[in-house]
Formats: structure tokens, C-alpha cells, sequence
């Protein structure tokens, strides 16, 4: 079982405080969180997203975030549930 951080966003500018388990996790909390939220109508699918972790040490972590449409279905509780966008994330830390 892994350990749950805590993450704060440095851009977009956001004022969420993300709990994941992973970097990259709270990457795509942020876009879905703070970006897809925004706006309606979001123009660019392609996001630049910094994160930092709130305790410990203050690397920050650099991800291209994107939404990708997508025709997938799943069953949930005895549901039919249809996605139409999935959210990738690639790290830009070299």
C-alpha cells in the first residue's frame, strides 16, 4: 500500500491542495481539477502543469498533460459507464 502526499500546484495557478499517491497522479488531478473546470470550451487539450511536493524535499515536478478522446466502457456497480476523454500525462523532468 503506498503512502499518500500531499501536492501543491505551481502552475496553472490553482489554489487546490492535491492528496495522491504519485506526482503524476496529482498531474492529472490538477487538469481535471483546475483546468477542465475552468472552462467550457478548452481550446488547447495540451496542458503544462508544475507541482511541488508540500513536505520534504522542494523538487518540482514538470508534466505535459493532454486530453485524448476516447470510446471506452466499463461496468460500475452493475452500470454501463461510457468515457469520452482520458487523461495522459508525460513527465518533462529530465
Amino acid at each position: 500500500m503506498s503512502v499518500k502526499n500531499y501536492y501543491s500546484v505551481l502552475t496553472p495557478k490553482c489554489d487546490t491542495i492535491l492528496h495522491s499517491s504519485t506526482p503524476s497522479g496529482a498531474a492529472a488531478k490538477v487538469y481535471t481539477h483546475c483546468i477542465r473546470s475552468r472552462s467550457k470550451k478548452v481550446q488547447r487539450r495540451s496542458h503544462n502543469v508544475k507541482i511541488q511536493r508540500r513536505s520534504g524535499n522542494k523538487k518540482i515536478f514538470k508534466y505535459r498533460v493532454k486530453e485524448q478522446k476516447t470510446d471506452a466502457q466499463a461496468m460500475r456497480d452493475g452500470k454501463l459507464i461510457s468515457y469520452e476523454y482520458k487523461v495522459k500525462v508525460k513527465s518533462l523532468n529530465k
